[in-house]
């Protein structure tokens, strides 16, 4: 009886060590992974720190130029260009004549201090304000760029100049920008009347009939092959999606924010590529942080529009069951025959679409989303097949 309490007491003993350890085991891996979570925190902060903020030796050189300069023209990446001195006027920059630096106070003045009802859209590359410039009367949409895609002055200035060079009828029309201190950066472009297509998807703007939505994505189409084919280096724009999409008074669709993510330069000995940093990418969920990025790409974020203008419905939106769904998951089982593939067309069209129509934009949108990027049809294509159904 003895040796038995023995025993059961030796058996409590391990069984207590055995869970000490065991508690001590995941009270280590828990610490390990909050301090690696914080130095994973920390180095984006130093990364993101740094990449807005240019280093001090490069503004001390700016500030002797600007000394022996003074009678120089305006430079945007002089220390009057950084912190809005009151007396820099808007100027026309560089070898394009149309491309303007406007002031911070410009633009603070234009949009009555960035007030919310002055607000038209947001997303993660920022939000896009209404104004009026006071010196000339000009409507003008403003692009105030997020933080997290703040680059240094030459950086953003040299992209502007070179965006600036797009011309085309399906384009919105880049007429200036700004510079303020070291981490506002700011686009200004054409103000059109028509509004956004998201707000005539998904707000309360008029609705869109079937074939206006094909003339639109015909336009669109358009303006991606022209930013691929005909712009040298090819600028690659990375987020199409309706917030990103402007209708002038006669409905005609001008594609914004191209070239706003990343620009797309050739490579030698490889394909056209750019690695490019995001944390959300056309809505899908099957992207990484870093991602390879090819002309491809912008023909899988036509494929989404597409889907969005059929449907009626946000690239991400929420289900029923409160969880966030993308929309390329949702329509698969109507491209693929398992549901009625007229059931998922917008309701707000009411019956009114051309079926024929219906299933040759759903088989162009199937193959513009193509999990394998060599699948995918070539934009020109794309503009081609539009063209019919546009007509």
């Amino acid at each position: 009886m003895e040796n038995m309490n023995i025993l059961i007491g030796m058996t409590k003993y391990v069984k207590m060590s055995v869970c000490i350890s065991a508690g001590s085991l995941c009270f280590c891996f828990i610490v390990v992974a909050m301090a690696g979570f914080a130095l994973n925190r920390f180095f984006n902060f130093i990364w993101v720190f740094t990449s807005r903020f240019p280093p001090q030796t490069s503004i001390k050189r700016k500030k002797k130029a600007v000394r022996k300069k003074k009678n120089s023209p305006i430079n945007p990446n002089n220390d009057a260009s950084l912190n809005d001195n009151s007396q820099l006027k808007d100027t026309k920059i560089g070898s394009v004549e149309s491309i303007r630096l406007f002031t911070y106070k410009t633009l603070v003045d234009a949009t009555q201090n960035f007030a919310l009802d002055r607000r038209l859209s947001g997303d993660c590359l920022g939000s896009v304000y209404k104004g009026k410039i006071i010196d000339t009367n000009e409507v003008v949409s403003i692009r105030q760029l997020s933080y997290n895609f703040v680059l240094n002055v030459e950086e953003f200035v040299g992209k502007v100049l070179l965006l600036s060079q797009a011309n085309h009828q399906n384009l919105a029309k880049l007429i200036g920008y700004s510079v303020h201190q070291y981490c506002d950066r700011f686009v200004v472009y054409k103000y059109e009347s028509g509004g956004s297509l998201q707000n005539h998807l998904h707000g309360n703007q008029t609705c869109l009939d079937w074939k206006l939505r094909m003339k639109i994505a015909h336009g669109v189409a358009k303006a991606v092959e022209y930013l691929q084919n005909d712009m040298k280096p090819p600028i690659l724009h990375y987020y199409i999606q309706p917030s990103n999409i402007w209708l002038d008074e006669e409905m005609t669709p001008k594609l914004s924010a191209f070239g706003l993510v990343g620009m797309y330069f050739p490579r030698s000995g490889s394909d056209y590529c750019i690695e490019t940093c995001g944390s959300y990418f056309y809505g899908e969920h099957d992207i990484r942080l870093i991602e390879e990025v090819t002309i491809e790409t912008d023909v899988r974020g036509f494929g989404i529009l597409l889907l969005e203008m059929i449907t009626g419905m946000k690239g991400r939106f929420r289900g029923k069951d409160g969880l966030n769904r993308n929309l390329t998951d949702w329509v698969r089982p109507y491209l693929e025959g398992e549901k009625n593939l007229a059931s998922m067309v917008d309701a707000k069209l009411d019956g009114k679409f051309n079926i024929e129509e219906l299933y040759d934009v759903c088989n162009l949108a199937e193959a513009c989303i193509e999990k394998q990027p060599s699948h995918r049809p070539r934009i020109s294509d794309v503009v081609k097949r539009m063209e019919g159904l546009a007509k």
